[in-house]
């Protein structure tokens, strides 16, 4: 998700181009199975619970052009 701020804001600041983003993956899951979480797979010789859930990241930045 991004926002480009207007061109007649920028002007006044000095500023050709400014823009605002964030990003986002494994926010959440929405699941009517209930036990077993389905993101994560089964792994190893001996079935042992394999791994963790995958992370949540989250992320932004500032693109900024004179």
């Amino acid at each position: 998700m991004g926002y480009t701020l207007p061109k007649n804001l920028m002007q006044k600041l000095g500023v050709e181009k400014l823009r605002i983003y964030a990003t986002a993956d494994n926010l959440g899951l929405w699941s009517k199975r209930q036990g077993f979480d389905p993101r994560v797979a089964m792994a190893g010789s001996d079935n042992e619970y394999g791994g963790y859930s995958p992370m949540r990241v989250i992320s932004g930045g500032i693109n900024l052009t004179f």
